[in-house]
């Protein structure tokens, strides 16, 4: 899997680790690649919204990026 939103987690985690995302990193190339699968955990546990997660989009039909922040924001309490 690719994509920007994996790359930008991928980051993230990276970040988190005290490490720089565009380090060279021997075969992997860049050392954020390392922290991909890490990333794609994240991603695919965050794919089922608890209850919380779901009362909290419900009320949003404003859009779609307000329903998936207010979710989002959910999910970090």
């Amino acid at each position: 899997m690719s994509g920007e939103m994996l790359e930008r987690v991928a980051r993230a985690i990276c970040i988190a680790n005290d490490s720089e995302p565009d380090a060279p990193n021997g075969a992997a190339g860049l050392l954020w690649k390392l922290y991909a699968a890490d990333a794609l955990a994240a991603i695919e546990a965050l794919r089922e919204p608890t209850k919380g997660m779901l009362k909290e989009g419900a009320w949003v039909a404003s859009s779609p990026l307000e329903c998936w922040q207010a979710m989002i924001d959910e999910a970090l309490k």
